[in-house]
């Protein structure tokens, strides 16, 4: 049995650059700041060989955390597949342009006959979790599945592949996934007819060419419980104070931007105070993401005397309803306390 590899949540990125679906990525997923009940749900998924569904409040770092694990593994292939409203099953594995096949068979047919026209496989682009599953075998063992110019790795790769936010597919997206999740494993029934057997090989992937499957969903819905058995479970809660502050500086030095570590404890004790109101929209880790980020941006632009007048022009970032920017602001208006002191 081959060693499983952990998420040490303390270890270094060892991966500094990331080849993701549009090129090149070195920002997402660095610098991650994982709890030790994630770190442990992460290894538990690991060492099962399951696909990871982690809840949480938007901008919690669900969809971070798969980068993450990637740069911590030092594994430089992320498949990203954003869930909407339309997918189905299938597009997580591949995509086949039947009308674009039909125009090149009606070209063919009226000059000389191309054979390429006639054959599936060039219709064929593989995605996110099909492509993950090609690239850790052999190529001869795939390669009847994929067009003759197709990008195989220079030796079976493991990939990290993240579905966010599968809540938001319809209703019977995560039930015709079970079987294809479970095994990794699929079909491709265009190709019928074309290829001897138009399916991945029924080989169990080893343990450290399996991908690494993150599932986000942000609960707007249950999802079936067959769905659920196959999956291992985390909600990452709410961070406390001192990861807040972590996470904020790690977000404004990627986005090139300081501020004083006073001024960060505000912004946090502003929305920790904000969500203990009965606001319409409660600000949570990416409504106050935004807000430093703002603030950061007029403290180097604009001529804002002090944190109250940088935070009270950035409100819309923190509050999502009038009702709940009118509450910020006659807070912030009527406070007592030394907010321009640094």
């Amino acid at each position: 049995m081959s060693k499983i590899q952990l998420f040490d949540r303390n270890a270094p990125d060892l991966v500094a650059s990331l080849n993701v679906d549009s090129g090149q990525d070195t920002r997402r997923g660095v610098n991650y700041r994982a709890t030790p009940l994630l770190e442990n749900a992460v290894n538990t998924a690991l060492a099962l060989g399951r696909p990871l569904l982690v809840s949480g409040e938007p901008g919690c770092g669900k969809t971070e955390l798969g980068f993450a694990i990637a740069r911590k593994l030092g594994i430089d292939r992320v498949r990203f597949f954003p869930v909407k409203s339309d997918s189905d099953a299938q597009r997580l594995f591949y995509e086949y342009d039947s009308l674009r096949r039909f125009h090149a068979a009606q070209l063919s047919s009226r000059a000389s006959a191309d054979a390429s026209a006639a054959d599936p496989r060039n219709f064929i682009e593989y995605r996110a979790l099909g492509r993950a599953i090609l690239d850790a075998y052999e190529r001869e063992k795939v390669a009847h599945l994929t067009a003759s110019g197709h990008n195989f790795p220079a030796a079976p790769t493991r990939s990290v592949v993240v579905i966010d936010e599968i809540d938001k597919a319809p209703r019977d997206f995560p039930n015709d996934l079970l079987n294809e999740i479970d095994q990794l494993w699929f079909r491709v029934p265009e190709l019928a007819g074309s290829v001897a057997s138009p399916e991945i090989p029924r080989d169990a992937i080893p343990a450290d060419l399996r991908p690494i499957i993150v599932i986000t969903s942000n609960l707007e819905r249950q999802l079936p419980d067959a769905f659920l058995r196959r999956c291992v479970f985390h909600h990452i809660e709410h961070p406390d104070e001192k990861t807040l502050e972590l996470i904020t500086v790690n977000h404004l030095q990627r986005m090139a931007l300081k501020l004083a570590d006073s001024e960060i404890r505000k912004a946090i004790a502003l929305m920790d105070w904000a969500r203990q109101q009965r606001f319409d929209k409660p600000p949570g880790l990416a409504e106050l993401l935004e807000f430093v980020r703002a603030i950061g941006i007029r403290a180097e632009n604009f001529s804002d005397p002090g944190f109250r007048e940088r935070a009270l022009a950035s409100l819309s970032a923190l509050g999502k309803t009038t009702r709940d920017i009118e509450t910020l602001r006659n807070h912030l208006e009527g406070s007592t306390d030394t907010l321009d002191k640094q």
